[in-house]
């Protein structure tokens, strides 16, 4: 239950700001149908949002087990990831 509590995924509701979720189909730490799973939620309550999902392991960015280090696997490598993120900033907040 307290997980249930805790999830993002039980948390969406109508309003929320676009989402750009970015994930690797062969992330061994957090499993891609989370992300799909997520997308589907915010579209069904009428939210933005959109999945990259890469032939990669890894999801963009995440919080790593060293002090402020980052565990990207291959999806941070890719070029596809870079334009997803640089094109979905410049739609929500505008150009640099």
């Amino acid at each position: 239950d307290r997980y249930t509590q805790a999830s993002p995924l039980h948390r969406v509701t109508p309003g929320a700001p676009p989402f750009l979720l970015i994930h690797g189909e062969f992330d061994f730490v957090v499993p891609p149908e989370q992300s799909h799973k997520m997308k589907d939620a915010l579209l069904a309550a009428g939210d933005e949002a959109t999945l990259l999902s890469l032939f990669d392991p890894g999801h963009f960015l995440a919080a790593g087990a060293d002090s402020g280090g980052l565990y990207g696997g291959g999806v941070q490598q890719r070029p596809e990831s870079w334009i997803a993120l640089i094109d979905f900033l410049e739609q929500t907040i505008g150009p640099p």
